[in-house]
């Protein structure tokens, strides 16, 4: 998946990602589950940019885990388009122990998705949610935040 540079905005961080012919599905427009995986990419593409490396072989003890989420489809995506994807704070406890993501993809100016995604963060030695270390709760933290943001504790 080739990705631009992200692009910081007044209304919250964003990527672009070019719709490729492999994330359409046999009805001509993009497959539901690209819309995740799109919004995922943004959520790390951020951590990234903020010093926070989480991936399949790395070292870390914990990572991020996805309790639920909401999709909300608008307009139909297809091949050749570019998605924009934003990614905003929706809601946090103030450890960043939990979050709670607002994310939009659009083509263009038009909304394809609405996407919240609750999650939280796992230690993978002892399987149970914990407090993320200090880097990545301000990571966290420094998401841009969305117009109806709450602390949730």
């Amino acid at each position: 998946m080739r990705i631009e540079e992200p692009v910081k905005q007044e209304n919250g961080y964003t990527i672009t990602i070019p719709v490729r012919w492999d994330d359409i599905d046999g009805n001509g427009h993009l497959a539901n589950s690209k819309y995740l995986d799109y919004a995922t990419q943004a959520r790390f593409q951020f951590l990234s940019d903020h010093g926070i490396v989480i991936a399949p072989g790395s070292t870390e003890t914990y990572g991020p885990v996805v309790l639920s989420d909401l999709v909300e489809y608008r307009r139909e995506m297809r091949f050749g388009g570019i998605a924009t994807v934003t990614l905003e704070l929706l809601a946090a406890r103030r450890d960043a122990s939990r979050w709670q993501f607002a994310q939009n993809i659009l083509q263009g100016s038009t909304v394809a998705a609405r996407i919240t995604s609750s999650g939280g963060w796992i230690s993978l030695a002892e399987r149970r949610l914990i407090v993320p270390p200090s880097q990545t709760a301000e990571a966290i933290l420094q998401i841009p935040r969305h117009e109806q943001f709450q602390w949730l504790d």
